[in-house]
C-alpha cells in the first residue's frame, strides 16, 4: 500500500498565460511546477503576442502574477473544481464484501 504524504499539497490552478514574444513564453514554459500538457503546449498566435493554457500551483501563479513580462489570467481553481466534481464518488471498497454484486457508478464487466 502506498504511504501518503503528510504534507498538503498546494492546489492547482487553471491559467492562460500571455506574452508579446516567444522568448519570453520559451522562458515560462520552463518554469518548474508548470504544467502545459502531457505532449505540448498549444500555443496561439494573436495581434498582441502569444499565450498557452496550463495548470499550475498557487505558489507559481503568485510568482507568475508579479512577473511584468507575462500576463497571467487564472480561469479556476482546478483542484477545487476536481473535488467538487468527486462529491457524488462513495468512499471503501466496494468489492470488499465479495458475496454481493457492487453497486453504483461503475461498470458491470
Amino acid at each position: 500500500m502506498a504511504r501518503q504524504s503528510k504534507a498538503k499539497r498546494e492546489d492547482r490552478f487553471s491559467v492562460t498565460i500571455a506574452a508579446r514574444n516567444p522568448e519570453v513564453l520559451a522562458r515560462v514554459m520552463r518554469l518548474p511546477g508548470l504544467d502545459a500538457g502531457c505532449r505540448h503546449a498549444r500555443v496561439e498566435r494573436g495581434k498582441d503576442g502569444f499565450r498557452f493554457a496550463a495548470l499550475v500551483p498557487a505558489s507559481l501563479l503568485a510568482a507568475l502574477r508579479r512577473d511584468k513580462s507575462v500576463t497571467v489570467t487564472a480561469v479556476k481553481n482546478a483542484t477545487q473544481a476536481a473535488k467538487a466534481s468527486l462529491v457524488h464518488v462513495g468512499r471503501g471498497n466496494r468489492y470488499a464484501r465479495g458475496t454481493e454484486v457492487p453497486r453504483g457508478l461503475g461498470k458491470l464487466v
